[in-house]
């Protein structure tokens, strides 16, 4: 159990830093038509 923890973190941590990724690239397309 100990181990997943860390795991978990990580997983949330990818997943945060696509969601970012997405965000970035609607902006792009808002700012730059």
């Amino acid at each position: 159990m100990r181990s997943a923890e860390p795991l978990k973190k990580r997983l949330t941590r990818k997943h945060n830093s696509h969601q970012v990724m997405s965000n970035v690239r609607s902006l792009q397309i808002k700012l730059f038509p």
